[in-house]
């Protein structure tokens, strides 16, 4: 099976494989599928592989770490935000086709909302389409608010869960980093949110990372769930 894309192509039709959340097989037997995995297609003429992953520390240690099977396999690249423009041309036309209104700055809005992640914004666009279709002709910061404001609802018994099972040092960095993902191990950062050492706060980090909250994204950290940021900034301080 894993041979099946280099029969099926030859040199005048190549084939792009493309696997999304590549960092998942790890659950499938461990290292042993990405020894075979790796063992088969990097044979593969005719193939061409991309490799795919929201937990970006976890796929970059499957390429960066010389004890992993796909160790400097693979070129990295980093990819930042979709494209603001053709982001709210496509959110305009979706809605016009309902004959509901969006305007630029009302789609730049809803983007914001949703962190600019490509699912948070179809979800978010949905709950507004669900909100408008045969009642409301143009959508407003009101309507988007609100219904983000319905997604927090719909999810909060998730949120309640999630925050409450980290520790206690961590879910004092939560709420910070909701605040500011920014200079997180400063000393001024640590006075304005009443934080412990670097060293602590590097440890609570790091199991926030590795659940998959919060990720690093050039030099501050973010959260891979924009709604689950809304949440933190509405908890008590």
């Amino acid at each position: 099976m894993l041979d099946l894309p280099d029969k099926l192509s030859s040199a005048k039709k190549k084939t792009i494989i493309v696997m999304d959340e590549f960092q998942d097989i790890a659950r499938l037997n461990g290292e042993n599928f990405e020894s075979l995995l790796r063992s088969r297609i990097q044979h593969h003429a005719h193939v061409n592989y991309l490799f795919l992953g929201s937990r970006t520390h976890l796929l970059n240690d499957m390429f960066s770490n010389k004890n992993r099977p796909f160790y400097n396999s693979a070129a990295s690249m980093q990819l930042g935000a979709l494209p603001q423009g053709e982001t709210v041309d496509f959110l305009i036309g979706g809605f016009s086709r309902s004959h509901i209104a969006l305007s630029k700055e009302a789609a730049a809005r809803l983007i914001m909302e949703a962190g600019g992640i490509p699912y948070y914004i179809q979800f978010l666009a949905s709950e507004i389409w669900q909100r408008c279709i045969n009642r409301i002709e143009t959508v407003n910061d009101e309507i988007i608010a609100a219904c983000a404001d319905s997604i927090l609802d719909l999810k909060g018994d998730y949120y309640f869960e999630l925050f409450d099972r980290q520790t206690a040092y961590q879910k004092k960095l939560l709420k910070a980093l909701a605040a500011d993902g920014q200079n997180v191990f400063s000393a001024e950062y640590a006075v304005r949110f009443r934080l412990s050492a670097a060293s602590t706060t590097q440890k609570a980090l790091n199991g926030l990372v590795n659940a998959g909250i919060v990720e690093k994204y050039q030099s501050a950290y973010t959260f891979g769930d924009p709604f689950f940021k809304r949440y933190l900034l509405r908890l008590p301080a």
